[in-house]
């Protein structure tokens, strides 16, 4: 049987999918492309939500460079998922293949131009975005078995994936002192429902 199409349940699972797409922005090395991406999403999004992201937005090029290589460079704030699981000090692979596994299950392929590791904060927030368009588009069109598929899916990576690590990781960034990352970390907690 199939349901009802849902056109307001579709909307919210959209406005959740550019919601986490900007927060996979704010952790990602910035660029002119990045930039360009997050000022789209920021004008798509309602009120303070866009408000939110006008730190970056107002913030010339170099730099927003500076201050992400300065937190989360490679002697900054570990961004990875398994950076955060005591079990994968002796082993990432675990995590890392888990986090794969969700990819794999629902075609989802990171940019290969981000060249980061499956469970990188940034690849993480695309995956969510990318679950939360293909629920829209379930929900848009009654189709009941995917709607429970994504929205399942969607539940559990958030809860054994990202809710597992991303309270530690804010309180490194908030350890780091920058400002710019103080309201990136705000952006993500509010995404994950904490803030």
């Amino acid at each position: 049987m199939t349901a009802q199409p849902s056109p307001a349940d579709a909307r919210r699972w959209l406005e959740a999918a550019a919601r986490w797409r900007a927060a996979s922005l704010l952790f990602r090395p910035p660029s002119a492309a990045v930039a360009t991406e997050l000022g789209a999403l920021a004008g798509e999004l309602a009120g303070g939500a866009a408000t939110a992201l006008t730190p970056f937005l107002d913030l010339p090029l170099d730099d927003w460079e500076r201050a992400y290589h300065a937190v989360l460079g490679p002697s900054g704030v570990a961004a990875c998922e398994s950076s955060y699981d005591d079990a994968a000090f002796a082993s990432r692979g675990p995590v890392i293949a888990d986090v794969a596994g969700f990819y794999r299950a629902f075609g989802f392929v990171a940019d290969p131009g981000l060249g980061e590791v499956p469970d990188h904060l940034s690849v993480e927030l695309s995956f969510l975005a990318y679950l939360a368009v293909k629920a829209a588009y379930a929900r848009h069109h009654g189709l009941d078995e995917a709607v429970t598929v994504t929205e399942d899916a969607y539940g559990k990576f958030l809860d054994d994936h990202l809710l597992f690590w991303e309270a530690r990781f804010r309180g490194r960034l908030a350890a780091a002192g920058s400002d710019l990352y103080d309201a990136a970390a705000r952006w993500l907690a509010a995404c994950a429902g904490r803030g």
